[in-house]
């Protein structure tokens, strides 16, 4: 299948050689309550924007674990096809690839497409809606001028370390977000802190163009205010999911989903 390249609006059942150009726009560890180990999933798309899910069995991780990296494009060949789960949400078509002993990643040097890594919505679109498509996968980014110092929770899924952050736009609107810890139906949320993207400079260079003062910018707030905590998840506030308990600066914010 050297040089080869099928395309995600084509996957149907009945072939197990497919090959695809894709970047890895995210990878994440699943881990099911109760069992030992975890599956690599991913979230994989082509040069014609579909997004496809694909998933690594705990028996393959270890050969695959820290070798596929987001961001990144690779020539992927040989693919298990099998229609996609309920819970799956955030991708755009009725399959999921499934890794097996076959499967080939070969990481591409020289990228044929340009990487189309975020799809943003902006606060105003966001604070004004009414719903959100819960299927829908989507980025926000913005400046963390605002935190809440990290502490337990009691959730559903047990204690659960929550931390509220304060995010602005370049039009001063402010977004309440909440991070927890991992939760199995939020995995694919994810965060990332200045990253060497040039959307994410391009921010950056804007946000830091009329900037005066070069002392902390990072403010911290008090739990019981009334945009945070409680309150806030049951008005419908966006939640992340992340382990992170140190932002700075700019911060580009992955797979967003709001909470009813």
């Amino acid at each position: 299948m050297a040089g080869v390249s099928n395309m995600f609006a084509n996957l149907h059942l009945r072939r197990l050689d497919w090959s695809f150009r894709v970047y890895v726009k995210r990878i994440f560890e699943y881990r099911f309550s109760g069992s030992e180990g975890f599956t690599l999933e991913m979230v994989l798309q082509d040069s014609e924007g579909v997004r496809v899910y694909a998933s690594i069995p705990k028996a393959l991780v270890n050969r695959w674990v820290g070798v596929i990296k987001e961001f990144k494009m690779y020539q992927m060949s040989f693919f298990i096809v099998v229609e996609k789960k309920h819970y799956i949400r955030f991708t755009n078509t009725r399959y999921t690839l499934l890794f097996s002993h076959m499967t080939q990643v070969v990481p591409v040097q020289e990228p044929s497409f340009p990487l189309d890594v975020f799809k943003f919505k902006s606060f105003p679109d966001l604070l004004s809606a009414e719903q959100v498509d819960e299927s829908e996968m989507f980025d926000i980014m913005g400046e963390v001028v605002g935190k809440e110092e990290p502490r337990e929770v009691l959730t559903s899924k047990g204690v659960r370390v929550r931390m509220v952050v304060v995010l602005e736009d370049l039009g001063n609107n402010r977004l309440c977000c909440v991070f927890f810890g991992p939760l199995s139906n939020f995995d694919v949320s994810g965060m990332h802190i200045n990253p060497e993207l040039k959307v994410v400079e391009e921010f950056r260079h804007i946000l830091m163009a009329g900037e005066t003062s070069t002392g902390v910018r990072i403010t911290q707030v008090q739990g019981q205010s009334g945009i945070f905590g409680g309150q806030e998840l049951k008005k419908g506030n966006t939640y992340v999911s992340s382990d992170a308990t140190n932002p700075h600066d700019s911060l580009a914010l992955r797979q967003v989903h709001r909470i009813k």
